[in-house]
């Protein structure tokens, strides 16, 4: 029968498309097939055609029937990763910063240890629960060196000191005071408290604020000589500037009386100075400070004790460093000297955090999924060690595993395998709270990150699809030669494009394996193997995008089979990972064959696509096709006979259906009347997963014409017109009906030359077919003319295009033309065309 035909286009019909969409529809439901990602492209076809839709159930049944196991996980150990055992430990004291006469500082001191453990110290913070202001001396000058004392010059002394808090209380203050001479107690002395004048900064004698409860002092209350407490009303001063002023109560009646200041006149300088002279104006006192040592009790507007809850509006530090924040660190383990410009009390509940560094092993499993889905599931590993507290009894247990911030924030810490600990992600660090367990054990902490792999795209190099070829064979029977099938072009995409890592591209079979490089063949068989179907070395087109690309191979001993496939893409930098599957259609290379009568009951078939077929109307018409796989080597002739293959054909008169299939070959028969003209007949090869052919051949009907000549022999004159007459008859048409022909459809030869259609005209009447033939054109002679008529669908038979009669004309001269026509001869009325 046929022996073979050049392989048609690579055009996969309509029906597949349709079926491939259906079966990823419902491909979770067949045997085998897990869930994949719903990103699948098909190849398109461009028949503009719909097949019957009772043809699908069948392909469902098809490939239903290939075995196909998924790709569902990939496994393997990830990065090390930092792990701290941290036990924190709780210290709870109180602190008086009191004033020291001999450091100059309001101080008091604390130490903590080290536990006994082997762990080291790692985080040593303060936790003040309340800083209270209390009531102390604020010294200005305590040392003396000198005096002043009131008299007719000097009414009044005054030193100053400072209210740097919002409010404080006053108490009282510390002054060495003394009298002198015999005078003493005709006039009263005071000590009193008033405000710094805003502009000048002088003592401001309009508002008296507070006065010393033991005065005026005379000689029924004299003043003891030495640096003793004088007692104050107690008053609540606003922030700012004050003095304490000793002065005279009556400055009208001052005599010789003596009562003493005693002042230092050494740097520093911690205050003002002033004396009030008779004109009762305050003159400075530049190079002195009077005694004074004032009790003062920083407070709110209500007199109460301030409670600091911001460091920085008083100076306090550790062993000379700053203490800023109430939960500031401490520096070091050991005896700690706080030091403060107020006197406070301090309640601490302090927290020390001691550590042993470990190092923990990561393994992941890696799931098929949609991007950016948390799939990648994480199991990091470590032991630690027994903790011995003391000799703190309150402590915390905290495991701090150091990994990526984004990983999942939904762990779980299991201890010994069994119970599980109270465990959250902060930033990039897992906290496994363990509370009061101080025991040594194995951990595991289970979590889980997201599929780096945003998506994977396929593609044949022009358009998206997951239909691809497998290689293919040419044969003699002994020896073949393979050659590779598609290239599966992929372009995969990160969710972030700022990291770093490795990519692999594999493809799987449809029994979940990696094909191995086809290095060894039988001594028949040429092929070389260059690519292996998981690569390493994709290209990163731009930050965050890869491509890579895999040609499939032939088929050697079954193993490159058409099936379901899967395309898999991993991505890895030890900590992030991503994996992307999608299934991949692999159909087999094919070869389609047809051939036919050349014509009605000949043996001799043509199978040249581009060779018009011929057809008389009302001959049968017989094409044969067959259709071979191509993947394996070893056969005979084109191929391995594909069986029970479904060939579509449709007709541009309107009829389709199926050829009809026997012994493997599959035949179409047309035997009804059709008008004459040209047509074509498209044949589809609609297998699953087999390279689909689409075939179209080209169809001319003719009708058979025969031509009926009125006389063939004719004689006539040099001075008149040939006429040649003759009905063309249509045999096809039963009735045999004369056709009319036009100039355009005739040739007229004359002793082997073409006569000029200018010197002819034709004219049709009562189905007769005139050409006449100018005079002009004609010598004087004897000769055969000959007829041939071509017309458009019309044959005289399949091996004949056009019809041919010949004429037998006798051209006589005459010299003189009749002056009456002939009386034999009829007069004509033709249109002249």
């Amino acid at each position: 029968m046929f022996k073979g035909l050049s392989k048609g286009s690579k055009v996969p019909s309509i029906i597949i498309l349709a079926y491939l969409i259906i079966f990823s529809i419902t491909l979770t439901s067949l045997k085998g097939i897990t869930a994949t990602n719903s990103n699948d492209y098909f190849v398109r076809d461009n028949l503009e055609k719909t097949n019957p839709v009772d043809q699908v159930s069948n392909l469902l049944e098809d490939l239903s029937s290939y075995l196909y196991t998924p790709v569902t996980n990939l496994s393997g150990s990830g990065n090390t990763f930092d792990v701290e055992d941290i036990l924190t430990v709780y210290d709870d004291f109180s602190l008086n910063l009191t004033y020291n006469s001999l450091t100059g500082y309001f101080e008091d001191n604390f130490t903590n240890t080290d536990i006994t453990s082997a762990y080291d110290s790692s985080l040593l913070n303060y936790n003040m629960t309340q800083v209270l202001a209390k009531q102390d001396y604020y010294p200005i000058e305590l040392e003396e060196d000198g005096d002043d004392h009131l008299d007719s010059t000097k009414y009044a002394i005054a030193q100053s000191f400072n209210v740097p808090w919002e409010y404080a209380m006053f108490y009282g203050a510390e002054l060495h005071l003394s009298t002198g001479g015999s005078q003493t107690g005709i006039n009263d002395f005071d000590l009193i408290i008033v405000k710094a004048d805003e502009i000048s900064g002088q003592p401001n004698m309009s508002q008296i604020y507070s006065s010393s409860v033991d005065g005026p002092y005379n000689t029924s209350n004299p003043i003891i000589p030495g640096f003793l407490y004088y007692d104050f009303t107690d008053k609540i001063l606003d922030q700012g500037k004050y003095y304490v002023i000793a002065t005279f109560t009556d400055i009208t009646s001052i005599g010789p009386k003596f009562y003493f200041w005693h002042s230092n006149s050494v740097s520093p300088y911690l205050g003002d100075s002033y004396y009030m002279d008779n004109l009762l104006t305050w003159n400075y006192l530049p190079s002195v400070d009077f005694t004074l040592n004032v009790e003062l009790l920083p407070s709110n507007q209500t007199g109460s004790a301030m409670e600091f809850q911001d460091l920085n509006t008083i100076t306090m530090k550790d062993n000379g460093d700053d203490i800023q924040d109430i939960d500031s660190q401490i520096t070091s383990i050991g005896l700690h000297n706080l030091t403060s410009d107020t006197s406070l009390e301090i309640m601490f509940n302090n927290s020390y955090s001691f550590t042993n560094s470990i190092t923990a092993d990561s393994f992941y499993t890696a799931f098929n999924s949609t991007a950016g889905a948390y799939s990648i599931h994480w199991n990091v590993t470590w032991d630690v060690s027994i903790v011995n507290p003391l000799p703190y009894s309150i402590f915390d247990r905290i495991i701090q595993v150091a990994t990526i911030s984004d990983w999942y924030d939904s762990p779980i810490c299991y201890y010994n395998d069994t119970d599980t600990f109270s465990t959250i992600q902060y930033s990039d660090t897992y906290l496994c709270y363990l509370g009061s367990n101080i025991s040594a054990g194995n951990f595991r902490l289970e979590t889980s990150s997201s599929n780096f792999i945003q998506s994977l795209e396929l593609s044949d190099g022009e358009e998206q699809t997951n239909l691809y070829s497998l290689g293919h064979w040419t044969t003699d029977g002994i020896n073949a030669t393979g050659y590779e099938g598609s290239t599966i072009y992929s372009t995969i995409t990160l969710i972030e494009n700022s990291i770093s890592g490795t990519l692999n591209f594999t493809l799987f079979n449809p029994d979940g394996e990696i094909i191995p490089l086809k290095t060894s063949l039988p001594t028949n068989l040429t092929y070389t193997d260059l690519s292996s179907y998981t690569l390493l070395d994709s290209t990163q087109d731009s930050p965050g995008v890869y491509s890579s690309e895999i040609t499939l191979d032939p088929s050697v001993y079954g193993s490159d089979l058409e099936g379901i496939w899967t395309a898999l893409v991993y991505w890895n930098n030890g900590t992030e990972i991503g994996i992307f599957s999608q299934t991949v259609y692999v159909q087999a290379s094919t070869h389609f064959n047809v051939e036919w009568e050349e014509i009605p009951d000949n043996t001799n078939w043509i199978n040249n696509v581009t060779q018009t077929i011929v057809r008389q109307n009302g001959d049968e018409l017989f094409i044969n096709s067959s259709y071979y796989k191509l993947s394996e080597p070893f056969f005979t002739s084109y191929g391995e006979i594909i069986e029970n293959t479904t060939i579509e054909y449709q007709t541009s008169w309107g009829d389709a259906g199926n050829l009809t299939s026997s012994d493997n070959y599959h035949s179409i028969t047309f035997d009804d009347n059709i008008t004459a003209r040209s047509y074509t007949i498209e044949l589809t090869t609609t297998n699953i997963l087999l390279e689909n052919h689409h075939v179209v051949l080209n169809l001319e009907i003719f009708n058979v014409f025969s031509v009926e000549p009125i006389e063939t022999s004719i004689e006539t004159n040099t001075t008149e017109d040939l006429v040649l007459s003759f009905r063309l008859i249509n045999e096809t048409d039963t009735n045999r009906n004369p056709m009319e022909v036009t100039k355009s459809e005739l040739s007229i030869i004359i002793q082997g030359a073409i006569v000029a259609q200018e010197d002819y005209y034709v004219n049709y009447e009562d189905g007769i077919n005139y050409v006449i033939i100018s005079s002009q054109a004609i010598r004087f002679n004897e000769f055969d003319l000959i007829l041939e008529i071509s017309k458009l669908h019309f044959k005289s038979s399949y091996s004949n295009e056009k019809l041919e009669t010949t004429f037998d004309v006798i051209i006589n001269q005459v010299t003189a033309p009749p002056t009456t026509p002939p009386p034999t001869t009829p007069p004509l009325n033709f249109l002249h065309i």
